[in-house]
């Protein structure tokens, strides 16, 4: 398979200003928005731009580009072939392990579903088509020409939605600051799937979004402002994943203006000892676990 290089794919699009009336872009920040693709991307960076003018839009694509390799038995038999009798064990093993997998699978979606009918009925539909700036594309957003193109629009405000951690040579691109959404109360729940977790663990009192500063660590950076989610009727994580997306484009707003009229300042997170949480935390059992305490039988 050959080696995937990142590149940046350029789209030509027509600029188009904010819809609030009079609104001035000589007077605006310059601002980059650093996220990936998806409709709740897009619903943030329309939000946005509605309020402030986004100067341009650089989206991290990482999907897959191989061929789904099927399921856990067929990736198990491409390896090897064991004896009879243990392989008619592996097999057994195996297919319980499938059908928990399958099971779980089939709960989230469920769940997902209904939280994305809710969340579309809310606001009226969510966009099909990112707002009318410029905009790359790049398997990384760390790359030579990722950080190049940020440079060259001499950008006063990197906001990032989404993409993985960035490096320090992309990091002071950002003339100003550089600010990144976190779906948490800051210092709790760092790192990703934060809303897992916190249904998870029982941890809904750190539900909510953090718009903070980056610095070189993983949500670690200074705290520039916190608003609480809350949902109806019994929370999971899709859910309150559905309200951090309602609330984002608005702290993101209500952050940068406060930064330039220097009625917020950013402040040091305080003190917390819990984990940060990767994507291979994400294990079937601890999915299984929650969709199973959501009332599910998997």
């Amino acid at each position: 398979m050959p080696k995937l290089v990142p590149e940046l794919v350029t789209e030509q699009v027509t600029d188009s200003r904010p819809d609030e009336p009079g609104a001035a872009r000589s007077s605006s920040p310059r601002i980059l928005l650093l996220t990936r693709p998806g409709a709740h991307q897009r619903y943030v960076a329309a939000q946005i731009h509605r309020q402030l003018p986004l100067t341009g839009i650089l989206i991290e694509d990482k999907s897959p580009r191989t061929e789904d390799e099927g399921s856990i038995l067929v990736r198990f038999l491409k390896k090897r072939v064991p004896p009879l009798h243990l392989l008619l064990s592996k097999i057994k093993e195996l297919l319980t392990v499938e059908r928990r997998e399958r099971r779980t699978r089939h709960a989230l979606d469920r769940l997902q579903t209904a939280a994305e009918s809710e969340l579309e009925a809310r606001v009226g539909g969510l966009p099909d088509q990112w707002p009318a700036v410029e905009r790359r594309t790049t398997r990384n957003a760390n790359a030579k020409s990722s950080v190049a193109w940020a440079g060259e629009l001499e950008v006063d405000y990197l906001v990032v939605y989404g993409t993985g951690i960035l490096k320090t040579p992309m990091i002071k691109q950002a003339r100003k600051r550089i600010l990144n959404a976190h779906s948490s109360l800051l210092p709790f729940y760092r790192g990703s799937q934060s809303e897992f977790w916190q249904v998870l663990e029982g941890g809904l009192a750190h539900a909510g979004t953090t718009i903070h500063v980056i610095d070189e660590g993983v949500d670690t950076g200074d705290i520039v402002l916190q608003r609480a989610a809350t949902v109806e009727g019994t929370a999971d994580p899709f859910k309150l994943r559905c309200a951090n997306v309602l609330m984002t484009a608005d702290l993101f707003v209500e952050g940068i203006r406060g930064l330039e009229s220097r009625s917020l300042t950013p402040s040091p997170q305080g003190s917390h000892e819990g984990p940060t949480r990767r994507f291979k935390d994400l294990t079937l059992e601890r999915r299984a676990e929650l969709v199973e305490r959501l009332g599910f039988r998997v």
